[in-house]
Formats: structure tokens, sequence, C-alpha cells
């Protein structure tokens, strides 16, 4: 007489298999954030460059520019212009020169409306100070000084 013989069905899976696709998806989360994130602080050190190149941009406009222009630049709601202004007695016009939002979309300043403006010929700032950028995805932050004599660090 034979022994019938057992056959195992597998339902499931064991708790060995079920522990180590969850230790494979915790390194990979753990991977991609970790990407993420240095994209992201570099996005913050593109947008600070990025501004800094325009203020010394429209400062060397401003002192070498033959019209006597103000020239400025200007930062509200995640846009970033450089804007000129012709000053007399009687009216001013304002002329936007160049706009670029495209790496200041999630950036947010501090103050949130900011404008910078070099008087001509001297290059000196209308308003010194410190602007704060900061990047509302990763949290990361950085600032910009500009002083007096319109230096920017």
């Amino acid at each position: 007489m034979a022994l019938p013989m057992h056959s195992h069905n597998k339902h499931g899976f064991t708790l060995i298999e079920v522990l180590l696709v969850l230790t494979l998806l915790t390194i990979i989360l753990g991977l991609s954030t970790g990407l993420l994130l240095r994209t992201q602080s570099l996005t913050i050190r593109e947008a600070r460059s990025e501004i800094k190149s325009l203020l010394a941009v429209a400062r060397g406009e401003a002192m070498y520019g033959r019209e006597g222009r103000m020239v400025g630049v200007s930062i509200e709601n995640g846009n970033i212009s450089l804007v000129s202004a012709l000053l007399n007695a009687t009216s001013t016009s304002l002329q936007v020169l160049q706009t670029d939002s495209k790496t200041l979309a999630h950036i947010a300043a501090d103050p949130s409306s900011v404008e910078v403006w070099f008087y001509p010929y001297s290059g000196r700032v209308s308003s010194p100070g410190e602007i704060l950028l900061r990047d509302a995805w990763s949290q990361a932050s950085t600032s910009i000084t500009i002083g007096y004599e319109g230096s920017i660090e």
C-alpha cells in the first residue's frame, strides 16, 4: 500500500520575502529623497547666482549707461525683472528690460516684493540690505547682501 504524497500549496509570501522587499523599497526611497533634496538645493543656489548676476548687470548699466537711467532688479511673486527708469522733474518712465521667471517659480523672497535700484554713474544702491531667498519645496535658504556702495555678496 502506497502512502499518499502530500502536496504543499504555497499561499502568500514568507516573512523573509516580505522583509527583503521592504528593505529594498526603503533603500530606494532613501536614495531618491537624497537626490531630490540635493537637486532642490542646487535650484536655490542657481536662483541666487542668477539674481546676483542680474544685480551686477543692473549696477554696470547704471554706472556706464549713457542715458543717466536708474537700473534695478525687481522680484515679485516668483518673477524677476531687470528694470530701467528715467527720472525727471515731472514723471518717471519705467521700462522692463528683461524678465525671467522659470528659475524662481518656487523660490520665495523675503521681503516678498523686492526692488533694488542703482543710481546712474555712481553705482550706489537705493536701499542697501539683505534679500533672503527660501525654497518652498526643500526649505533651504540663502541670502544676498547689498552694500550702500553697490557691493553684492
